[in-house]
């Protein structure tokens, strides 16, 4: 029965319909009208709210709402004309901003009929202040209903009329995400697809028939109605107001034909009605499962993605621990999410199917990896049939609605393991059971490569599964955790180091299949002499990392950390495992794990914080080395960062995950550690030490006390305490130089009961007491700070002094110089002290006795430093003259050594050019004083000094940062004399210095051409990582133009294709191989990096008559030399570097060259060179192959432009299609994988 104006006219009667009036309108505006660009209809309360009963806007207009601005008045009571005639007065009177009214169409809307509406229209329209005048009553307004289905099937149902097989898009999509108190968000069903949703909305702008594919036909209708949900405000209402969702052919037939544009949804079988309704302008989306067939273009939705799914999650309302335990455990499927959510689901038909008992062994097994042979005989086995035959039954599997199984590539799982052990339990055996537990021990006992990793996983997943939900889902006798207990202790008790090697990636499986029988081996193996477990903790050379098997160790021991009843277990093997650990260049070290577990702000174990502290006192009595480093880790840090502990996969869905710890347990933390490190302090210096360092962002009310234990503590130590004393020293300085408001700040009593304990631990003992201030260069100092100077270097600078020679002082008015000159042996800066004493240089005998040290290597520090001191406080003429007077009674040796130590300077240069010619060579073999200051006339006698004495390479090395001011004939000789220079007395070459020196000579219009040439011929072999294509530009200049040079590269690097035997039987020189040797590197080098095509310029522009005779003399000169072959690899390498993206791309003047080439070695190079020219890709571990399908989809594009007249080239073009897109099927599969199980 269709609506008619007595239905709308009886409903007006009711209390509802004057909040319910303007709902109406406003879902028939968003409907019917295009390039919406305001909607402002108010309704339910809001109709009271006073202005416009409501404001539309449309830039293109439709039958009922006219283009441009409209005003629209509404009256639902009996007496609606007299509220026509005050809304017209009132609203023509008033002045409204911003609107124009001539230009503004005024509409008085009301649900009852208006029989003379025309003689009112015409009436006002008359007094020309509106643009135009409309009445719309329940005649016309039923008209425009009947044409927009979504509001007549919403407006019949409120007015209580029945329909059926219909329903709107927006009710028909709460059915899918509604259920009891759960409300999922639409994102959930379009999670990862949003892509193919932006493509469906700018799809459904006109008529057209399109259908998705999902792995059930009710996901691909959930799909069709969310994609809404993504859209803008309006865009989204106009799309809901326009989608019907049709269970009947009849009734489709009827939509069809009798409304506007709409979205008709089909939720019937038979297609055969469906194009009818596009030639009525309609748009029809056609949802699809696995088996439906569609003969017109069909999209395939893929798996959604993890994350968002996860998101989507959240979003309805579910914790973030339990939404990803959804998505990992029903494998991003969303008929299994919602069936574990608790929303009724029918039971898929296969289910029910004789032939279903095919799935178990693949339900045993879980997954398998059929590139395994292993893995194949296994599954034969229990299938007890051919594997190609049980393949077959898998992909059959496959394909159904909502399917059991589903392949990865060569990966084959179950698609969600626990619901089909549920689904299934009535087919499940004891017997299969058995062969779970049999097949379990044989191949986790395997320690070869016989079966796949995912195999091993596979069946633990089972075993776990079992143990812990199996008495709740099989109708059979289940496997206790007993008995799983007993099956994995076959595996792993009494583990020699090759066991737990090869069950190391599953440990963590295997941990949480069986934690009792993992924790008491893995225990027992440590207590051992030569424990077998700590074999997994060798490291070996891996690609980029190290490699070892530990961390698969840890991450079991994690995970079994959130387990309450685990935790004391996997504490004490950490700290067991923590004094055994040998290190390793791996992050992932026991007491990192321990660390984390416990981390006060942020614990990964779901145990309260009173069993965390009650298992720490308990193993605190157990003496564990580890155990003083351990407390210190609960004490509160600054900026502290974790990256989490692994997690249990299957074990613990309910377990409640703390997100932080409460601010009363980090508190009750702090308290704890504070009170037991004091409690168990063995009077070592340097655990005091640390606890010093820590001892700042502890809470007031703890650390007083912590403070005031340290200021009584060390008065009854005995002994040094360097240490100690070194840390209070700091946190004095650190006091002194952070702001009063810092919360690491401390009170004034803490920080004079930490003074008070600096001076009662410093020693009686004068050198003791201060040589601190000589074991670092720039040791804190426990100064007050003084005034605007404590942010002055200069000022501590000398403060530091000050106290250095005060010290010095004591040490020489109190001291023989003899225990003076022995305290350097003592100290960590040798230097520092040396310069120090140099300052005391009047000293009588003190210089003398220091000099004897000179040549001395193990005294060149203190020496050093005493003769810097001397000129710093002689001057440098000072001590010029004193040497002058000493000179003749040191060797030559000594005296260099002397003047080594000096600082260089003009004055010292100019001194020693007084001195005979043995010193000066001595002197300058052994100057390390750099080139000196700023560029200048100092600069080039230093360089020259150097090459003087052979030491061009290190006055290279030293001068690069000069090398813009350097004259080019300084640049040419240097580059030239260092390759001669001997490394006795010579640093080795810098490669940047090389490489600045190059790129300034190619710059320079004086440099000399060939010697520039000559000097890129002779690096190459040193510099062909460092060097770019314009550091040997004249190279590659001289070989497209001269072949000759191409021909002589390609015979310095490859053999003839026709070796004789008098080549074969050559016997080379070692200068012969030496040769042979850099020859080949330069040949590898150039030809490798040459990308300049002869008679192709910078534009890609082809000179083709130059390109083809260069190419004919090249392959010409190649076959005398027995190389042609080789000849045309080079030039199909070569012709691939021709620049893509310019204007001539793609260069059909080259591939036309190609073609009369007719080379295959050519074509099979210029694939192989275009594959490369790729480079190395990286993407998210999830992203999937869209880069190599965009690749695919690039050349295959190259392949129709060229396929006609060049069809060798094509077929290039297609081969590198093909390959990408068999990547790019790699990659979605790792992805998947990946995904599948983070």
């Amino acid at each position: 029965m269709l609506l008619d104006r007595s239905q709308m006219e009886q409903w007006a009667d009711t209390y509802n319909a004057k909040g319910d009036f303007p709902l109406l309108i406003q879902k028939l505006v968003y409907a019917s009208t295009p390039e919406l660009t305001k909607c402002n209809i108010p309704f339910g309360s809001a109709v009271n709210m006073g202005g416009f009963d409501g404001e539309v806007e449309s830039a293109k207009g439709s039958a009922y709402i006219p283009k441009g601005k409209c005003i629209l008045e509404f009256g639902t009571n009996k007496d609606f004309k007299t509220k026509a005639e005050k809304d017209y007065t009132t609203r023509s009177k008033k002045d409204y901003e911003g609107l124009n009214k001539a230009e503004t169409t005024f509409i008085f809307m009301t649900p009852r009929c208006w029989g003379n509406k025309k003689d009112w229209e015409e009436e006002k329209k008359k007094n020309s202040i509106w643009k135009d005048v409309r009445v719309y009553d329940s005649t016309l307004l039923v008209q425009w209903i009947l044409s927009v289905p979504s509001v007549d099937i919403w407006f019949s149902r409120l007015v209580g009329m029945p329909v059926n097989n219909l329903i709107s898009g927006s009710e028909r999509l709460k059915e899918f995400l509604e259920w009891e108190r759960i409300k999922l968000d639409a994102s959930f069903f379009t999670a990862g697809r949003e892509d193919i949703a932006m493509q469906l909305k700018d799809l459904i702008t006109s008529p057209t028939i399109r259908a998705y594919r999902a792995s059930s036909k009710e996901e691909a209708l959930a799909f069709l109605l969310a994609v809404g949900k993504l859209f803008p405000e309006n865009e989204q209402k106009n799309f809901y107001a326009r989608t019907v969702v049709v269970d009947d052919k009849a009734a489709f037939r009827q939509m069809g034909v009798q409304c506007g544009m709409i979205n008709l949804v089909p939720e019937f079988d038979d297609p055969s009605v469906l194009s009818q309704a596009v030639a009525h302008n309609k748009i029809v989306l056609v949802p699809l499962g696995p088996g439906d067939d569609f003969n017109l273009e069909v999209v395939e939705l893929p798996s959604p993605d993890r994350f968002r799914l996860e998101s989507a999650l959240v979003k309805s309302g579910i914790e973030e621990e339990k939404a990803k335990r959804l998505v990992k455990d029903c494998s991003c499927n969303l008929t299994m999410i919602k069936k574990t959510l608790g929303f009724p689901i029918f039971q898929v038909d296969w289910l029910y199917n004789d032939d279903v008992i095919e799935i178990v062994p693949a339900l045993i097994v879980e997954r398998w990896n059929e590139n395994c042979d292993g893995d194949k005989e296994v599954m034969a086995s229990l299938s007890k049939m051919e594997y190609n035959d049980f393949q077959t039954s898998m992909i059959r599997w496959s394909q159904k609605p909502v399917p059991p199984v589903m392949p990865v590539g060569a990966l084959w799982r179950i698609t969600s393991p626990l619901s089909l052990w549920s689904d299934m339990s009535r087919l499940i055996r004891k017997e299969h059971i058995d062969e779970l537990k049999a097949l379990s021990v044989k191949v986790l006992s395997c320690e070869d490569d016989t079966y796949s990793h995912q195999l091993k996983q596979g069946l633990l997943n089972s075993l776990i599964i079992l143990a812990w939900h199996g008495g709740q889902i099989l109708k059979v006798e289940c496997p206790s955790q007993k008995e799983v207990d007993d099956t994995l202790r076959q595996v792993v008790s009494g583990a020699n180091a090759c066991r737990w090697n090869s069950i190391a990636t599953v440990l963590p499986l295997i941990a949480e299949s069986s934690p009792s029988v993992f924790l008491a081996e893995v225990k027992r193996s440590l207590m051992e002499e030569n424990s077998s477990v700590m074999s997994m903790f060798n490291e070996k050379e891996g690609i980029i990392a190290p490699e070892s098997n530990h961390p698969y160790l840890l991450w079991a021991l994690e995970s079994l950390a959130w387990i309450p009843e685990s935790l004391k277990d996997v504490t004490e093997i950490l700290l067991m495992l923590s004094e055994k650990d040998p290190g390793g260049r791996l992050s992932n070290r026991p007491f990192n794990s321990l660390v984390d577990i416990f981390l006060p702000w942020l614990p990964h174990t779901t145990a309260t914080i009173d069993q965390r502290l009650s298992i720490i006192d308990v193993l605190l009595k157990c003496d564990y080395s580890k155990n003083w480093d351990f407390l210190i880790s609960l004490l509160p840090k600054r900026h502290a960062v974790s990256s989490g502990t692994h997690k249990l996969k299957w074990r613990g869905y309910d377990m409640v995950v703390p997100k932080g710890a409460t601010d009363a347990d980090i508190w009750k933390t702090t308290e704890f550690a504070c009170e037991k490190l004091m409690a168990v302090y063995d009077g070592d210096d340097h655990r005091l030490a640390e606890l010093i360092d820590k001892m700042e962002p502890i809470p007031y009310v703890f650390r007083k006390k912590l403070i005031t234990w340290i200021k009584e503590t060390v008065i009854s130590l005995i002994g040094q305490f360097p240490e100690t004393r070194k840390e209070l020293r700091e946190t004095l300085w650190y006091q002194n130089v952070i702001k009063t408001d810092n919360d690491l700040r401390m009170t004034e009593t803490e920080i004079s009961d930490i003074k008070s304990a600096h001076e009662a631990l410093s020693p009686a003992d004068i050198i003791e007491k201060n040589k601190w201030l000589f074991d670092e260069m720039s040791p804190k100092l426990p100064e007050e700070k003084r005034g605007e100077n404590e942010k002055d270097i200069q000022y501590y600078i000398k403060v530091l002094d000050k106290m250095r020679g005060d010290t010095v002082k004591e040490w020489l008015d109190n001291l023989t110089i003899d225990n003076v000159l022995e305290i350097r042996k003592s100290v960590k800066e040798p230097y520092e002290y040396g310069r120090s004493l140099g300052c005391f240089y009047m000293t009588d005998g003190l210089t003398e006795k220091v000099l004897t040290l000179l040549g001395n290597q193990d005294e060149r520090r203190f020496v050093n430093g005493y003769i810097r001191g001397y000129e710093g406080a002689a001057g440098e003429q000072g001590l010029i003259n004193y040497f002058d007077g000493i000179r003749n009674e040191l060797t030559e040796e000594k005296v260099a050594m002397f003047l080594l130590d000096m600082w260089p300077s003009p004055q010292l240069f100019g001194y020693i050019e007084t001195l005979p010619g043995k010193i000066q060579t001595r002197y300058w073999t052994s100057y390390r004083g750099g080139t000196y200051g700023l560029y200048g006339e100092n600069t080039l006698f230093v360089l020259n000094k150097l090459r003087s004495v052979g030491r061009s390479l290190d006055a290279m090395n030293g001068s690069w940062h000069y090398c813009k001011e350097l004259p080019t004939s300084m640049l040419q000789d240097l580059l030239l004399e260092c390759l001669s220079c001997s490394l006795d007395v010579n640093e080795k070459i810098d490669m940047l210095a090389v490489k600045s020196y190059m790129e300034e000579l190619h710059k320079r219009s004086d440099a000399d051409k060939e010697i520039l040439f000559k000097l890129e011929w002779l690096f190459v072999p040193i510099m062909r990582h460092h060097f770019s294509k314009s550091d040997i530009s004249l190279i590659y200049e001289k070989m497209t133009e001269k072949p000759q040079l191409f021909v002589e590269l390609l015979t310095y690097l490859y053999r003839p294709e026709h070796e004789t035997e008098a080549v074969i039987n050559y016997v080379e020189t070692e200068e012969d191989v030496t040769i042979k040797e850099n020859n080949a590197l330069r040949a590898l080098y150039l030809l490798r990096n040459w990308n300049t095509i002869p008679g192709v310029d910078k534009d890609g522009n082809i000179d083709l008559g130059y390109l083809k005779k260069w190419t004919a003399k090249a392959v010409e000169l190649a076959k005398e030399k027995d190389r042609e072959k080789i000849a045309y690899h080079q030039i199909g390498e070569l012709f691939a570097k021709y620049p893509e993206g310019v204007g001539n791309w793609p260069p059909m003047e080259l591939f036309g060259l190609m073609e009369e080439l007719n080379s295959e070695e050519l074509f099979h190079n210029y694939n192989i060179g275009l594959f490369n020219k790729r480079g190395f890709t990286s993407r998210g571990g999830y992203d999937g192959g869209d880069i190599e399908r965009n690749n695919a989809e690039y050349f295959d594009d190259l392949r129709k432009k060229c396929q006609l007249l060049y069809p060798r080239v094509a077929k290039v073009f297609s081969d590198l299609s093909e390959q990408y897109l068999g990547m790019a099927k790699e990659m979605d599969n790792q992805a998947t994988i990946a995904k599948l199980d983070y």
